[in-house]
């Protein structure tokens, strides 16, 4: 990885990932995938559940991760 760069992760809800790359038919979101969230590609390395006891609703999650500049206004740029 170059200088001035640093691996992000973040989690989402799956439902807000859409993948890039569909190859093999348009179902769900799975570990390896390249998605775009909120202007970005990122890779999918992680999805997880979160159940809550109250509505016995489950929502799934995906954890991504890119690449995130850093050489901005941090690292004394204007």
């Amino acid at each position: 990885m170059r200088p001035g760069r640093a691996m992000e992760q973040i989690n989402v809800r799956a439902a807000d990932c859409k993948k890039v790359d569909p190859t093999g038919g348009g179902g769900p979101v799975v570990v390896g995938d390249r998605v775009r969230y909120a202007d970005r590609v990122w890779r999918v390395v992680g999805i997880y559940l979160v159940y809550d006891p109250a509505t016995g609703q489950s929502e799934e999650y995906c954890v991504l991760s890119g690449v995130n500049d850093r050489t901005s206004s941090a690292a004394g740029q204007p």
